[in-house]
C-alpha cells in the first residue's frame, strides 16, 4: 500500500517493540484533524483506552483502508456505516475464550457455594439455611448462545459431572442436548448467558424468560449487565426468586447487591495468556491490510 499510515488510538506501550516493523505509524488520543489528508490510512482502535464508543468523526475521513480493533466484539462502531463507505472491521476473535470462560465457570462456583453471603459475614461460621450450599455435580446447565466461550464453558461443566443444553441461532454439531430457549430458562439449575453484545442479541433474553427461572437457580451472564433486564434480576435476588446471580460491571462488587450476588469488575479476559494472544493477533491483522 503506497503512501499509508497507521493511526493508533491504542496506548504505545501496549504493543511494546510489535510495530517496530512499520515505520509510519502515529499514535493518537483524539486528534481526528490529523486525519485530514489524503494518504492510505489505517485505524488501530483500542476502546479501552479511547471509550467504547468509536467516534463516527473518523470515518468522514478519506481512504481509510480498515479498521483494527483490539476486541472480540465491534459492537461499540457503526457496522453498517463502514459496510457503506466499504471500510473492513477486522477484530480479535477468541483470543480470550478460555480465560473467560475458566472465569464464568469460578464465578458458578462461587454462587454454588455462597462464597458472596460468606464475604459479607466475614465468614463467620453459620449453619443455617442462608449458607446452604449447592452441589455442581448432576445440575442442568443451559447455556444460551454456543459460541467460541459458551462450547468452553459447557465442556468445562460436562467434565465436573453436569448435564448441558443449549440454545443457539443454529443447532450446531455437537454432544450437548438443543433446547428452546423457553425450556432451557424453565429447567436449567444454572443458565449463562453467553451472547455477544449487539443489537441482535440486546433482545433475546425477555423479561419473561427471567421470570421463569426456578428460584433455585444461578444466573451468569458473560456481557455484563447489558444483555437482559438487569434491574429486574436484581429485584429477583431481592426477593430470592434466585439462588445466585453472577456477572462483571466495572468497579462493583458483592457489597453493592443483596443476596447471593458475585459481581467483580470486567477481568475475565485479563490473564497473561490472552494479552500475549490479543496483542499477536492484533499485529497480524494490521499486517494483512498492508
Amino acid at each position: 500500500m503506497k503512501n499509508y499510515k497507521i493511526y493508533c488510538f491504542a496506548d504505545k506501550e501496549t504493543f511494546g517493540n510489535k510495530l517496530d516493523f512499520e515505520p509510519n505509524v502515529v499514535f493518537l488520543k483524539d486528534e481526528y484533524d490529523l486525519l485530514d489528508n489524503n494518504e492510505n490510512k489505517i485505524i488501530v482502535y483500542d476502546p479501552d483506552y479511547s471509550g467504547w464508543c468509536f467516534p463516527n468523526e473518523v470515518l468522514k475521513f478519506k481512504n481509510i483502508k480498515g479498521i483494527c480493533l483490539g476486541t472480540t466484539t465491534a459492537s461499540y462502531i457503526d457496522e453498517d456505516l463502514c459496510k457503506k463507505k466499504n471500510i473492513p472491521i477486522l477484530n480479535i476473535p477468541k483470543y480470550s475464550t478460555d480465560s473467560v470462560a475458566e472465569y464464568m465457570v469460578m464465578l458458578m462456583f462461587a454462587l454454588a457455594k455462597k462464597l458472596p453471603l460468606q464475604i459479607k459475614s466475614n465468614f463467620k461460621q453459620d449453619f443455617n439455611e442462608n449458607f446452604t450450599q449447592m452441589q455442581l455435580k448432576g445440575k442442568q446447565v443451559g447455556v444460551v448462545g454456543l459460541g467460541n466461550i459458551g462450547l468452553r464453558f459447557a465442556s468445562i461443566c460436562e467434565g465436573i459431572g453436569m448435564s448441558v443444553s443449549y440454545w443457539d441461532r443454529k443447532k450446531k454439531d455437537v454432544e450437548f442436548t438443543y433446547k428452546g430457549l423457553k425450556s432451557l430458562f424453565e429447567e436449567s439449575d444454572v443458565l449463562f448467558v453467553a451472547l455477544t453484545t449487539n443489537k441482535e442479541t440486546i433482545e433475546i433474553v425477555t423479561d419473561d424468560m427471567l421470570r421463569s427461572l426456578k428460584n433455585t437457580a444461578i444466573l451468569l451472564s458473560v456481557g455484563g449487565a447489558n444483555l437482559f433486564n438487569h434491574n429486574l434480576v436484581v429485584e429477583m435476588m431481592k426477593n430470592n426468586k434466585l439462588f445466585g446471580y453472577g456477572l462483571e460491571i466495572e468497579n462493583k462488587g458483592v457489597f453493592d447487591f443483596e443476596g447471593n450476588t458475585m459481581v467483580t469488575s470486567e477481568y475475565a479476559w485479563f490473564t497473561k495468556e490472552s494479552q500475549e494472544a490479543r496483542i499477536k493477533l492484533w499485529v497480524e491483522n494490521i499486517k494483512s491490510l498492508l
